[in-house]
């Protein structure tokens, strides 16, 4: 049987048309059923407070928390549906409970707590629950991209400006930087999780209550931090942290979009860097010689989709006054397909990343293209003949554009240097043979930056094994953290069974 309405319809009242239900709640009750499970929790911590200071009977708590337990099995199953007619998760639950229970009983559920400060928990229990999953999957990304690392510190390949041949480095270099982006996307969603992580439950509406509420009770049950203090902050911050958690994907998404793009261009014909495994591929249907890297494309296609929902919460957001509005009822499809494409996305990229094949000798055959060593041949000119370096570097240039070298720095000679330079600038630039030698070869190059951060197989191993003790690092703190959620819900687990028998 269909509920006949909304709880807060009087009677000889009108509820909304189907049309305009439809409108508002069709899809909301949709997503609302992700949120039952931390309803139940919301509520039942709720309970127990109230019962703790007094302000229900030992009798109501027992058939409350026995009814939230049951729709807590229906839902466990599947069985639970919430209806539309009721809007959300919290009306349907305390529908179900005064149905149970009756009303003397049931009715008790809305004391001191309203849906606003509800959904505002309910949310914030979902996104720090998320956010610990992305953090684990990207910390398991992580760790593939440095075992990968660590067996390629000698395997040297074309860096890039503007898309052209710049500086060789090392493939090794490449991943660890790219380990860089990422642990700043962890770094930002540990900050994040730390704005997330306090309670806004008891704001009630947005104003408090007159009641003598332990909020603080209430948010250890829940595992929270804290509680947000001031109830008209706690209740303008919705959307607003939503949209920070959805500023972190984006550049998160950013950071894989960019690497899936690299890796696209890698695994062409004309690059040949590498070859991508047939399990993340697809053939042409009227095309049997091709091998399309769909798998990667639709990386590329999806990040946009998360940008654009922190568009979204932005532009919700930014002309609502203070308050709950329902327009904020938006933001959490925003962050439910933000939330649902990032985690599906990690373990695609670290997927393809742990089965491609690597055209090493390829990588180094281009590795010293367009005269990638320019700018260790010039720092030498300076270094050893002692004329300044924006002297060398008109020098190496005109090499370069005038001709004389036509395809590599191996053409260059200290007759040839003496001549062009003197053309040039006027003066001699002198430099031995040897000297020379020591900056034509571009494997040799790239494996000689020692400088902090550059791509010599030792520097790069320092940072491989530093990055290796930061992922062991946050491995350890997410535990201590899953294990003191799990502990607040053991503890409210307990006092609920505690109450029941």
């Amino acid at each position: 049987m269909k509920p006949e309405g909304p709880l807060w319809l009087s009677e000889g009242g009108r509820a909304p048309t189907e049309i305009a239900q439809e409108y508002m709640a069709g899809q909301d009750i949709i997503l609302d059923q992700q949120f039952i499970k931390h309803d139940l929790n919301t509520l039942e911590a709720h309970m127990l407070m109230l019962n703790k200071v007094g302000l229900i009977s030992g009798s109501v708590l027992a058939k409350t928390l026995g009814s939230l337990e049951k729709i807590r099995v229906l839902d466990a199953k599947g069985e639970y549906k919430l209806q539309k007619e009721l809007e959300d998760v919290h009306s349907n639950i305390e529908s179900t409970v005064i149905k149970d229970v009756g009303i003397e009983n049931g009715g008790w559920l809305r004391l001191g707590v309203a849906r606003n400060d509800q959904i505002y928990t309910d949310t914030r229990m979902y996104m720090r629950e998320h956010v610990n999953v992305v953090i684990t999957e990207l910390l398991k990304l992580i760790d593939t991209l440095l075992e990968l690392a660590d067996g390629n510190l000698e395997t040297v390949m074309p860096g890039y400006t503007h898309l052209r041949i710049s500086q060789p480095i090392t493939l090794a270099h490449w991943l660890t930087a790219k380990v860089s982006h990422l642990f700043d996307d962890i770094e930002r969603l540990e900050f994040t999780f730390g704005q997330i992580n306090d309670s806004p439950l008891g704001i009630v509406e947005m104003a408090g209550t007159h009641l003598t509420i332990d909020r603080q009770y209430e948010a250890d049950l829940l595992g929270f931090d804290g509680v947000l203090e001031n109830s008209l902050y706690a209740s303008n911050s919705r959307g607003e942290v939503e949209a920070v958690l959805l500023c972190d994907l984006s550049l998160l998404m950013l950071h894989c979009r960019r690497m899936v793009q690299e890796l696209i261009l890698w695994s062409s014909y004309e690059f040949g860097f590498i070859e991508l495994d047939d399990g993340y591929t697809t053939g042409g249907t009227a095309q049997p010689n091709l091998r399309n890297p769909d798998a990667l494309e639709m990386v590329r296609a999806k990040a946009p989709k998360v940008y654009s929902k922190l568009n979204q919460v932005i532009a919700i957001m930014d002309i609502l006054p203070s308050g709950y509005n329902r327009d904020t009822q938006e933001t959490k499809s925003c962050v439910f397909e933000a939330v649902d494409i990032v985690e599906k996305t990690i373990p695609v990229l670290r997927g393809v990343v742990s089965t491609m094949k690597l055209n090493k000798e390829r990588m180094r055959s281009l590795s010293g293209r367009n005269f990638a060593t320019a700018p260790d041949v010039t720092t030498q000119l300076a270094f050893k003949s002692g004329i300044d370096f924006r002297s060398c570097y008109l020098v190496v240039k005109k090499l370069i554009r005038g001709g004389y070298l036509k395809e590599s720095f191996a053409e260059l000679t200290p007759e040839l240097l003496s001549k062009v330079s003197r053309e040039t600038i006027g003066k001699e630039v002198k430099v031995k043979k040897k000297d020379l030698e020591e900056v034509l070869d571009p494997v040799e190059c790239a494996l000689s930056h020692d400088s902090l951060g550059g791509p010599a197989p030792k520097e790069v191993a320092r940072m491989i094994k530093e990055q290796r003790k930061k992922v062991r690092e946050h491995i350890n703190f997410l535990e201590a953290r899953a294990k003191k959620l799990n502990s607040a819900d053991e503890k409210l687990a307990a006092l609920v069974v505690a109450t029941l028998e």
